[in-house]
């Protein structure tokens, strides 16, 4: 189960010198200060590519999907932008992930810092009804913000990437 900073001031008992009584622990520590930037909250997610944010200090970052996949990822990768909030440069987290081992539509990812939830984001799932699309390829030109823009099939991120701006 998850822990809040609210589950500190869950009763305690304390059984000293033979004395019971009840009492609420009261927090000792500040907020966990961070977020989950990516996958943005109701974005559309396809192929392979990166859930990541960022936590001022923690011991343990676990990316959670749809309550039951945990995933314990990697932190303290540089992030400059974090040093006014933290403190410190060292704040990042991020783990890779295909998507296509999804099933299509909606999924929910919590990012949670020592079990204390700092950012969720649901998100819609769309693939090609494969974990990796083999020997696919093309490109095709689509009108975006007034141009023309090529997009070009990647099979390594298992999606399209701009090739082209005219």
């Amino acid at each position: 189960m998850n822990r809040t900073i609210s589950d500190l001031d869950a009763p305690q008992i304390d059984d000293r010198a033979g004395v019971r009584a009840i009492y609420t622990a009261a927090a000792t520590t500040a907020p966990v200060q961070g977020a989950l930037e990516n996958p943005a909250p109701n974005s559309a997610v396809s192929g392979i590519s990166t859930i990541s944010g960022w936590v001022c200090s923690t011991s343990q970052i676990i990316l959670q999907v749809d309550g039951t996949i945990r995933y314990t990822v990697p932190y303290g990768s540089p992030r400059g932008d974090t040093q006014s909030v933290c403190g410190t440069v060292n704040t990042g987290f991020g783990l890779l992930v295909n998507w296509n081992n999804l099933s299509p539509g909606s999924h929910q990812v919590i990012a949670l810092a020592d079990d204390v939830e700092v950012g969720r984001a649901t998100v819609t799932v769309s693939t090609f009804g494969t974990d990796f699309l083999h020997g696919a390829s093309g490109v095709f030109t689509v009108p975006f913000n007034g141009r023309s823009v090529s997009l070009q099939w990647q099979e390594s991120l298992q999606n399209f990437a701009i090739s082209g701006v005219q």
